[in-house]
């Protein structure tokens, strides 16, 4: 799955459309219920869509 989004989103942030300047994997933002991924944040990001979206 993480191959498919990070083909999808051309290997960039999700909410930023940057590169992880970190050199680190980017993160898999996934529903907690379902377990469903959704998108690849930078590992920043991920905390801040946490914060944003209610499962």
């Amino acid at each position: 799955m993480y191959e498919v989004l990070a083909t999808a989103q051309h290997g960039v942030c999700a909410m930023c459309a940057k590169p992880c300047s970190t050199g680190w994997r980017l993160a898999v933002d996934h529903a907690h219920q379902t377990g469903c991924a959704r998108a690849l944040p930078h590992p920043r990001g991920q905390v801040i869509a946490a914060s944003l979206v209610l499962d």
